[in-house]
């Protein structure tokens, strides 16, 4: 293979990137006038640093979107968030799969049994620089409007015990947040709100605690609903003094870059 068919090869591939390697060897043929093995194209394209990678889900935003994210960037990327409480809820659910096992080539490739329909657990959490607040959502794990303020009812004494000088709480704008039934509760007990822009998980550092708390879970492999309720308790006290500061104090940076970067994601 001469150094053309290496550079042909290379230039097919980044430009048909959802195609297999059998599909680039059917192109380029070398001057003698064989095709070379797709094994032979697999080593170029690794030797030249071309390889395949399952592209990350991001959100996607539109350009009303990326204006409003921008507007929010610049009005509050010198706010301090120090009174601030991020909130969000997330799924937790059994047999999660996504941390590696040590193994060997001389062993089978690990496996681990999944059910077709993993048993999930809903939380809803709040984080700020003084504290982090867990709450598991009973329930089938839908959050309506009602069962939102209801969560908020007991989530309030906690935040004006740690804040007793007043606190706000970020919320995005999910229906059952944003109704007329949790607008009038929120007023009636003095709720100050951050009204998050939309499609933004880039831009709040609870999506990271997410992270944190399911790793730990999944390494301590619940194997019933009662364990991974258990576990999920137990996880909330990875969240230490040290992440909270370090995470609510990346809000302004974050905010900083999407000014940076016009509204797109960061």
């Amino acid at each position: 293979m001469t150094t053309d068919d290496r550079r042909r090869i290379a230039r097919l591939a980044q430009s048909h990137p959802l195609q297999s390697a059998e599909y680039v060897n059917r192109k380029p043929e070398d001057r003698s006038g064989k095709q070379t093995s797709t094994r032979t194209v697999q080593r170029s394209l690794k030797k030249a640093g071309i390889f395949k990678q399952l592209p990350v889900p991001v959100p996607a935003i539109t350009p009303l979107q990326e204006q409003k994210r921008l507007q929010f960037a610049n009005e509050w990327k010198d706010f301090d968030f120090l009174s601030v409480f991020m909130t969000d809820d997330c799924i937790f659910q059994l047999y999660r799969n996504k941390i590696k096992v040590w193994t060997s080539r001389r062993c089978p490739k690990p496996v681990k049994k999944i059910p077709k329909f993993s048993p999930k657990i809903m939380v809803w959490g709040a984080l700020s620089f003084k504290g982090f607040y867990l709450k598991i959502v009973d329930g089938n794990g839908n959050i309506d409007s009602r069962k939102y303020c209801g969560l908020i009812g007991e989530f309030i004494p906690y935040a004006s015990a740690l804040f007793i000088d007043g606190w706000i709480m970020e919320q995005d704008g999910v229906t059952p947040h944003t109704s007329r039934f949790t607008q009038s509760f929120l007023a009636d007990n003095f709720v100050q709100l951050l009204q998050w822009p939309p499609n933004s998980p880039d831009l709040t550092p609870i999506e990271n605690v997410w992270n944190i708390l399911k790793k730990f879970v999944e390494k301590e492999n619940p194997r019933n609903l009662a364990e991974l309720r258990e576990k999920i308790i137990l996880s909330q006290h990875e969240i230490s003094s040290t992440i909270r500061v370090k995470l609510m104090g990346s809000i302004q940076e974050r905010l900083r870059r999407c000014v940076e970067a016009h509204g797109k994601l960061i």
